[in-house]
């Protein structure tokens, strides 16, 4: 009752089930159709959706940038869920990494991503394009025959030469 009457989220939408336990979303997970269902919610209930007791699942580029973009002017970045991290071990790298350690790594990584050092590699890039081009044509037979992605990214086929 606590959790869908009296919860901090209680107001936003979303299935009963969702609110009241963590049994929908575990389902979900367990049948490996967790985006679709959250999907399926939000046609249903609209741009904000409980998915669980105390989780919210947001589609809005607004909230995206409020949750995940860089803060500036002494914001700060809202904490990483440990439970979404917990596979990386103990060893905290870029993707988990807590805000003091994650902001010396954006640091030492920013200059390899700015315009300068983008545009310098655009040559490069734009041969890995190419060379992607060159292969969907060659494995599609120019569009006609449909490409098994997930093969090639199993067995690395995109840079291999043979097919």
């Amino acid at each position: 009752m606590y959790y869908i009457y009296f919860h901090p989220l209680a107001a936003y939408p979303g299935p009963k089930l969702a609110a009241a336990s963590s049994l929908w979303y575990f389902r979900s997970h367990v049948r490996g159709t967790t985006p679709q269902d959250i999907l399926a919610l939000h046609n249903e209930y609209g741009p904000i959706v409980r998915i669980a007791p105390g989780e919210l699942s947001y589609v809005s580029p607004i909230a995206w940038k409020e949750i995940y973009g860089h803060k500036s002017g002494g914001q700060h970045e809202f904490a990483k869920d440990k439970k979404y991290h917990a596979g990386f071990g103990k060893e905290q790298s870029l993707l988990n990494a807590d805000r003091e350690y994650h902001g010396e790594l954006r640091k030492q990584l920013a200059h390899g991503f700015s315009d300068k050092a983008l545009r310098e590699q655009e040559i490069v890039i734009q041969e890995f394009v190419d060379l992607l081009m060159q292969r969907f044509r060659e494995q599609g037979q120019n569009g006609g025959k449909a490409v098994d992605l997930v093969q090639w990214y199993n067995v690395g086929l995109l840079f291999c030469d043979r097919h």
